[in-house]
């Protein structure tokens, strides 16, 4: 079959569910995406019939889907509208994304052996295992608890994933501390003059703990508390020691709070960077020279223990309840020695500098 033909073929249904301008990109994207440079001449009708069998099971909910405990997910049944097959969407969790990639999966049956395997198990449920050709092999399809790329089999019955969560009720939260002798707490998105960890910043919200857990030491080692909280823009909350940094819930029209967050606002961060940051007043005038504009939080002088519970929750928490991304608590002896006078603070607040 020809991707001449096989383009007519598809065109009615896409075109009907997209418009024929966005039929023809899509078409374009799916034919460099399945072949790259590589078109077929006599492509083989069979891994359409197939894709057809496997999308009536998962319409009429014959298919159970495992996902081994990635992304909290455990064995759950599946029925699938119809028209999901032409819904080419990536954001919408790991569900839709195993959806989005049977299409791409029967394409790349370019054998008869794996043609033949296929069509073993969808006549022989349950009697053997076939691994899911390019199912879910993206990075981004990775499992946002392991950061593990998730490879599939299937037997008929089950679609599952090859290897099992190593946290699937979560990863456990994240500690490190904060020295702040000064006693002036300096928040931000951001400070420059941090040699960055490359590899966990590049891929901030996509790997998983190890990546993460490497972003967070890495950035405490240099004094600075650089920690991932999406695109939330939490407002950092305070009572005497302990912080927390979160959003408290607000109602559907976004007018009244209808779940706070422990302590008092003080300051909010704007997350440009999906990240909040803390360091000590002295440290930040090392790294930038001034802390003009920048929020400052008078505490205790002492070290202070930063909590990342944004991955260990999930994410973002339920409608109508608080988001509580991490907390800070103040651990082991006051700094008095190396607090700032009330005249120093003065000054900082009034020129940005000591």
């Amino acid at each position: 079959m020809s991707i001449q033909s096989l383009n007519e073929a598809l065109k009615k249904d896409v075109v009907s569910a997209h418009g024929e301008k966005k039929a023809r990109e899509i078409l374009a994207v799916l034919a460099f995406q399945c072949f790259g440079d590589n078109y077929p001449e006599n492509y083989d009708e069979k891994p359409w019939e197939l894709r057809a069998m496997l999308e009536a099971k998962m319409v009429a909910g014959e298919i159970t889907v495992d996902f081994n405990g990635h992304c909290r997910k455990k064995r759950i049944k599946v029925k699938f509208p119809k028209e999901y097959v032409w819904e080419f969407r990536r954001d919408h969790g790991h569900l839709e994304s195993l959806k989005d990639n049977l299409f791409s999966c029967f394409m790349k049956m370019t054998t008869k052996e794996q043609v033949a395997a296929f069509q073993y198990v969808l006549d022989n449920p349950g009697k053997k295992w076939v691994e899911m050709n390019g199912l879910l092999d993206g990075s981004d399809q990775g499992c946002h608890e392991c950061g593990k790329k998730v490879r599939y089999k299937f037997n008929g019955r089950t679609i599952k994933a090859m290897d099992a969560c190593p946290h699937p009720t979560g990863q456990p939260p994240i500690s490190f501390d904060i020295k702040v002798p000064s006693g002036v707490m300096v928040f931000g998105n951001y400070f420059k003059g941090v040699e960055i960890d490359i590899n966990a910043a590049f891929h901030a919200g996509e790997f998983g703990y190890t990546e993460h857990l490497s972003e967070l030491k890495h950035y405490a080692s240099k004094g600075v508390a650089q920690v991932y909280c999406g695109n939330s823009c939490p407002s950092i909350h305070k009572e005497k020691d302990q912080f927390w940094i979160g959003n408290s819930a607000l109602d559907e029209d976004y007018d009244k709070v209808v779940d706070s967050m422990p302590g008092k606002e003080v300051c909010s961060v704007c997350t440009d960077l999906w990240a909040w940051s803390m360091t000590d007043l002295r440290r930040a005038l090392e790294l930038e020279g001034t802390v003009a504009g920048r929020d400052l939080v008078r505490v205790t002088p002492g070290t202070y223990r930063v909590t990342q519970k944004f991955y260990s929750k999930g994410g973002y928490g339920p409608p109508g309840k608080a988001d509580i991304f991490a907390t800070m608590e103040r651990v082991g002896k006051r700094m008095l020695k190396t607090k700032v006078t009330d005249a120093e603070f003065d000054k900082v607040v009034k020129k940005g500098t000591l």
